[in-house]
This record gives C-alpha cells, sequence and structure tokens, in this order.
C-alpha cells in the first residue's frame, strides 16, 4: 500500500506538489498544513525521499485516479497495513504525534 504523492517539479513547493497530486490521483481539493516528517529509503536501484504533511479535505468526490484501493484508518489499525518500506517511518511518526495530540485534549 502507498500513500499518495509525486516527484516535486522545479520551482513548486512540497505543500503544493501534494495539493496537485491529490487532485490528480485522488480528485479531491486539501489544504496542506503541517510538516509531519521526512524518510529517506533506499529501494537499490533508486533512492526515494517522503515528505509527509497533514492534509485537510476541502471538496471533491473521491475517485480512485491512479491507486486502486483507498481505506479510511483508525489509528490502532495503521499496523494491520503493509506499509511501502519508505512509508513505514512515516507512518509510525503519524501515529505517535497524533496519540500525543489526543493525549493532550
Amino acid at each position: 500500500m502507498g500513500i499518495p504523492g509525486g516527484r516535486l517539479e522545479e520551482g513548486e513547493t512540497p505543500e503544493g506538489c501534494l495539493a496537485h497530486e491529490l487532485k490528480e490521483e485522488l480528485n479531491i481539493t486539501t489544504h496542506v498544513g503541517a510538516f509531519v516528517g521526512e524518510s529517506i529509503y533506499d529501494y537499490g536501484t533508486k533512492v526515494v525521499r517522503l515528505m509527509a504533511y497533514q492534509v485537510e479535505y476541502l471538496a471533491g468526490d473521491f475517485e480512485l485516479i491512479d491507486h486502486d484501493e483507498m481505506r479510511w484508518l483508525a489509528l490502532d489499525e495503521m499496523s494491520s497495513v503493509q506499509w511501502a518500506p519508505a512509508d513505514i517511518p512515516l507512518v509510525k511518526k503519524y501515529v505517535i504525534m497524533t496519540k500525543s495530540l489526543i493525549e493532550k485534549t
């Protein structure tokens, strides 16, 4: 399973890249918020650098344009998915960060 995203074009911000990729891949309009973290993973044939952000859904009907499946997961379900190796550190960080925020409220 992977997380939507794309290649950062010259002159483009990571936030702008993520917003347009979500529009292209899922047909939704979003607001890209706080930076969550970064993961760099060497697959042997290529090195991937992922940057994760919190995203707020604003509008649009979800369409699977570039993906085969979409699921909403509760925090305790995040480990039930077989994530791509580059995604794993970001998923773990997001779960820890979100649990910490929940505990503060």
